[in-house]
This record gives structure tokens, C-alpha cells and sequence, in this order.
């Protein structure tokens, strides 16, 4: 399996699994993103973006904008590695 695009990689019968895997380690991107936002000011449009539950690439952009490197980084590298098999509802528009 290459790093990207889990789903489209495996058979069909372990399609569930892979699901169920990309669900679980999204749970833990939105956890870890909640835990960063409460080390946030209130006004910062990166912690309201993420109480919002904003899709992740607006969230991104608002991290790169005030320099919040740790979720630049989080939401950089989940992009990348979940991106092709996330929901649009989660990833968002490019």
C-alpha cells in the first residue's frame, strides 16, 4: 500500500476496514486539532475555525495566515496522507 489513497489501493472486500481506519485517524486529527485550539486565543480565527468544526483546508489556511505552525504541520501532513480518501465534508475545497 502506498501512502496515499488508501482506498483505492485495496481489494474490494477490505474496503470497510480501510473506512473504518481512515474514520478512526480522522477522530484523532479533530481530537488533537481541539487539544491545539485550546491553547489558542479566543479571537484566533484558526481556534474558531477548528471549534467550528471547519472543513480542514479553510482551517489550514487560517493556520498558515496567523502562524500557527503546529497546525500547519498536523493539518499539512493528514492532507496528504488521508486527502485522497476523506470526505469532502471534512477535507473541503483546495
Amino acid at each position: 500500500m502506498g501512502e496515499r489513497g488508501k482506498i483505492r489501493e485495496v481489494p474490494f472486500a477490505e474496503l470497510g476496514t480501510v473506512r473504518q481506519e481512515v474514520h478512526e485517524e480522522t477522530k484523532a486529527v479533530n481530537w488533537l486539532l481541539n487539544t491545539l485550539a485550546e491553547r489558542l486565543q479566543d479571537d484566533s480565527a484558526t481556534a474558531k475555525a477548528i471549534r467550528r468544526s471547519a472543513p480542514w483546508r479553510e482551517t489550514l489556511r487560517f493556520a498558515r495566515w496567523e502562524g500557527v505552525l503546529e497546525v500547519v504541520d498536523l493539518l499539512e501532513d493528514a492532507i496528504h496522507t488521508l486527502g485522497p480518501d476523506l470526505p469532502p465534508e471534512v477535507l473541503g475545497d483546495e
